[in-house]
């Protein structure tokens, strides 16, 4: 919508995120810039909140493997 250009101030919006999915531990925090349940007036933004919630397992996908850091211990002590 921005793009195309039939998103009023959509100016605003450009370069922020509108959602994020952070990695914690063994799970995944979704973070949205909207409320997606909100008085049942926005019913249209409802199946991001489901989308999540849905396909929670595979939010990491396409995501290169995280790389172990390394203990490896220098020559001649510490």
């Amino acid at each position: 919508m921005l793009l195309s250009g039939t998103l009023a101030g959509g100016e605003a919006l450009s370069g922020r995120a509108a959602a994020v999915d952070v990695s914690m531990g063994k799970g995944h925090i979704v973070l949205f810039a909207i409320r997606p349940f909100w008085r049942w007036q926005t019913q249209g933004t409802f199946m991001l909140a489901f989308n999540a919630i849905m396909n929670w397992d595979h939010l990491d996908a396409g995501k290169p493997a995280p790389v172990a850091p390394s203990t490896n211990v220098p020559a001649g002590g510490q």
